[in-house]
């Protein structure tokens, strides 16, 4: 997404966002790629499920391995996030 866009979400002035951006970036929590005068963030989905993992049990909440069960469609990852505990995020 774009500042412009995620600044939509927040009640952040664009320049703070931006900031806040670039830290999450020097630690490399988000990557990012520039097109034109925009700059376009995404989370680095490595460090992302590492810290959805770690989440998972600093709360004690079972974790379904990738391995052992991979949903096939949005309603059986929705059965799966729920036995877990979690929120549909899907």
């Amino acid at each position: 997404m774009s500042v412009s866009e995620l600044n939509e979400h927040f009640a952040v002035t664009q320049p703070t966002l931006s900031h806040h951006l670039a830290i999450l970036h020097r630690v490399n929590l988000v990557v990012l790629r520039y097109e034109g005068r925009q700059t376009f963030y995404r989370i680095n989905s490595a460090c992302g499920l590492e810290g959805c993992r770690e989440i998972l049990v600093r709360f004690n909440i079972p974790v379904v391995q990738r391995d052992d069960h991979t949903p096939t469609d949005r309603n059986e990852a929705t059965e799966a996030t729920n036995e877990v505990g979690g929120a549909d995020v899907l």
